[in-house]
């Protein structure tokens, strides 16, 4: 079988860790083309990778051997390049969040289907062992009934230097640097794919000042009703430390997971079951292996268009909620 040619665009610190060595070890793709509005960094990289290297993504969707790309740019230019690059017949992969406005995720869904395209959106933790694990467990009631969700999601960042990255999105709001763009979309996605759909947001989110003069909202606490009754809370700051932690709790028992120790702590009452999954596999390689595999069968990636836009609606209903101090209900659209 012709190996799938696959693009990157945007050369950041996801690009690095994840899509760019991944389909560069994939048996059934070649990786043909990597772009980056840093001329000297795009060159360097596509040597890294035997590449070719573009400052211009729009060359890079021109190649017509080019079958599907990855984006790993901003949030803010998400919409315009997926659109593009549906357009040019090319399958997507875009990192989360799907977009910055529902309008935009709505453009790039419409473009995909229209031009008979996949676009899947880069909700990693779906493909964590102590997730998949969890979702089962869930599913067949092994802690009763679901009632309540806790999340606390505390984590560096860029803002202070636990994730690298060449743009400085981070900093401003109108690009995503909020605490709720950042980090909302990892967590609504998550408990939307375990708990279901969510009809009610309120939120607060504001500016504690973890670093002199920040600019972007840099922590937030979301209430969520589900439709199913479950209520949530979630919890998102930067701070100089990490901690990462999500509990469900349920009429039998409760479980809490370390989101990235690929851990589950199950206690029923007074016993208490451990466990640590093996992932030779990281979720982001996982994901790109899924969406590859979706490009050779033709099928459906595991997470959608709509999915994406389901997680960002979270979201933008607690920004309107910060605003109106009030529950919103969803869909907003």
């Amino acid at each position: 079988m012709k190996k799938i040619g696959i693009g990157v665009i945007g050369t950041g610190a996801i690009a690095n860790r994840a899509h760019l060595p991944t389909y560069r070890s994939l048996p059934d793709t070649k990786l043909i083309g990597v772009s980056d509005i840093d001329e000297d960094k795009v060159k360097l990289i596509a040597k890294q990778y035997r590449a070719q290297p573009f400052t211009d993504y729009n060359l890079l969707l021109d190649r017509e051997d080019i079958n599907a790309v990855s984006i790993c740019a901003p949030p803010s230019l998400h919409a315009e390049i997926a659109v593009r690059a549906a357009e040019r017949k090319k399958h997507i992969l875009c990192e989360k969040p799907i977009a910055l406005t529902l309008e935009d995720a709505d453009r790039m869904i419409k473009a995909a289907k229209e031009n008979n395209v996949l676009l899947m959106i880069g909700h990693h933790l779906r493909f964590q062992e102590n997730f998949l694990k969890l979702k089962e467990l869930i599913e067949n009631e092994d802690f009763g009934r679901i009632t309540m969700m806790k999340c606390l999601w505390l984590g560096k960042s860029a803002v202070f230097g636990g994730w690298k990255t060449q743009s400085d999105y981070y900093k401003k709001r109108h690009l995503g640097g909020d605490v709720l763009h950042n980090y909302g979309p990892h967590v609504t996605d998550l408990v939307r794919w375990l708990c279901g759909d969510v009809v009610g947001v309120y939120a607060h989110t504001d500016i504690y000042g973890a670093k002199p003069d920040i600019q972007v909202y840099d922590r937030a606490n979301v209430h969520l009703r589900f439709e199913n009754g479950i209520i949530g809370d979630i919890s998102l700051g930067y701070f100089p430390y990490e901690e990462h932690w999500i509990e469900f709790i349920g009429t039998r028992g409760r479980v809490i997971c370390d989101i990235f120790g690929n851990t589950m702590d199950i206690r029923y009452g007074s016993r208490s079951v451990q466990s640590t999954f093996k992932q030779p596999k990281s979720g982001w390689v996982r994901e790109i292996e899924h969406f590859v595999d979706c490009i050779k069968q033709n099928s459906q990636p595991a997470v959608s268009g709509e999915d994406g836009k389901k997680a960002m609606e979270i979201v933008l209903a607690a920004y309107k909620s910060q605003e109106s101090g009030e529950m919103v209900k969803l869909p907003l659209s």
